[in-house]
């Protein structure tokens, strides 16, 4: 790795009966980056010398070392020699490295965060990369208290030639300017700076409360929540402290944009508020079936009371449209000309239809009649279908963010929304009824 120091050994060994003086000698474009020490030295007969060899490869090395360096690769191949006195022939040895970048690289130079408030948070997703072939552990050092960086509190091991998105997160407490920068330090202590900016500004309204949790409410009835929508700004403005604080105007409109739907009601649900004035918000939860599910229900009553099933013996033998069977009852019991048999079964009638009720034995005979018309909630099967549904009904719980957009009103400028988060949980008034 570039501007690292790398240590090893060399040990010669003399065979001679006599002591022998050797000397060191490395490449002159090594010399820079390449040391021996000591670089000349005595040799007992028949014992061994330690040489100490230091490589401390510069950023300079892949153009003072052409001959001997490869940029594409990394690699370096060099030979050194050693001189023995009284000796013509010299011994040689090569020194052999892969060198590598110590860099990490933001994708970016700057980061802008933009407007927010003091009352939010801004992150911004940049990516680090490790241009080394080495594993390197890194940090961000000395950071602000308004600033955060993840994963793991901006720490970590990048692999070789590894990118890892980091996310930094702006959460200003003053309304002011902010231009900071992040170090984020390598283990062999480099630096590499992330020059940030961002303004932060005063709301332009302020909810008393961002999550409201409702109790369990019962089907058909409401349960209340109040919230306050304050204006923040105490007084009307000059344009000059305007500029100063980072606001953009004294007086500001909410609107709650609410999801189709849903159970909930806010009222009101747009306003305006002058400086330091505050408005008192209601919001209402009101669990409802749906209309669909019931006016479904009231169709399936309906047409199973449109039909019946004819049996004679225990054996099915046809299914007539009940009006379409035994025209005329109604009037043979206004006139109590209605007789009833020895087994005081209920008197027979004639059935309109062209089919006679022999040939319905031998044959099941369908007779068409007009569709039942849609249930509403003038009908019985309506509300039938409503108390069925009620029964079957056992409980449900949502969450539900509703946006508060905010505007400057006078420049008509928009700020970043204030969510209301509202958690709901509504059940039947007969719990139990669902579980036998």
């Amino acid at each position: 790795m570039l501007n690292r120091l790398y240590q090893s050994s060399v040990v010669l060994g003399n065979r001679a009966s006599i002591a022998q003086r050797v000397q060191f000698d490395v490449p002159h474009q090594l010399r820079d980056h390449l040391e021996i020490l000591p670089k000349n030295g005595l040799v007992q007969a028949e014992s061994t010398f330690p040489a100490q060899l230091k490589f401390f490869p510069r950023n300079s090395l892949s153009t003072s070392s052409n001959s001997y360096f490869d940029r594409e690769t990394g690699k370096l191949a060099a030979p050194l020699t050693i001189r023995i006195a009284d000796q013509n022939r010299p011994a040689s040895f090569q020194i052999r490295a892969a060198v590598t970048t110590s860099d990490l690289e933001f994708d970016t130079n700057s980061i802008d965060f933009g407007v927010c408030t003091i009352y939010e948070s801004v992150t911004m997703t940049v990516a680090l990369t490790n241009k080394s072939i080495l594993p390197q552990p890194f940090g961000f050092v000395q950071l602000p208290d308004f600033v955060d960086a993840q994963p793991n509190d901006g720490f970590g091991t990048l692999l070789p030639l590894e990118t890892l998105p980091l996310h930094i997160t702006f959460s200003p407490f003053k309304p002011k300017d902010y231009q900071f920068s992040l170090t984020c330090k390598s283990a062999i202590g480099r630096n590499f700076v992330l020059s940030c900016r961002g303004v932060a500004v005063l709301p332009l309204l302020r909810l008393s409360a961002n999550v409201i949790e409702f109790q369990p409410t019962v089907l058909e009835n409401s349960r209340s929540a109040r919230i306050r929508v304050e204006n923040p700004i105490r007084s009307p403005l000059s344009e000059e402290v305007i500029q100063k604080r980072a606001v953009t105007s004294s007086i500001a409109a909410f609107e709650f944009k609410i999801p189709n739907d849903i159970p909930i009601a806010i009222s009101p649900i747009t306003g305006i508020l002058n400086p330091d004035e505050k408005c008192v918000v209601t919001v209402t939860f009101s669990p409802r079936l749906e209309r669909a599910a019931i006016e479904a229900k009231a169709a399936t009553i309906r047409r199973n009371e449109h039909e019946i099933v004819v049996k004679d013996s225990g054996e099915e033998v046809c299914v007539l449209p009940r009006h379409h069977l035994y025209q005329g009852s109604t009037k043979k019991k206004k006139s109590g000309s209605r007789k009833s048999d020895g087994s005081g079964s209920k008197a027979a009638c004639t059935p309109t239809s062209s089919v006679s009720f022999l040939e319905a034995k031998s044959s099941v005979s369908v007779l068409d009649a007009p569709p039942p018309a849609q249930p509403d909630e003038s009908t019985d099967e309506y509300w039938a279908a409503y108390s069925s549904k009620i029964q079957e009904y056992e409980y449900s719980c949502y969450k539900v963010t509703i946006p508060c957009l905010l505007e400057s009103w006078q420049r008509k400028e928009s700020r970043p929304n204030r969510d209301l988060e509202i958690h709901c949980i509504w059940r039947s008034t007969h719990p139990s009824s669902a579980r036998n």
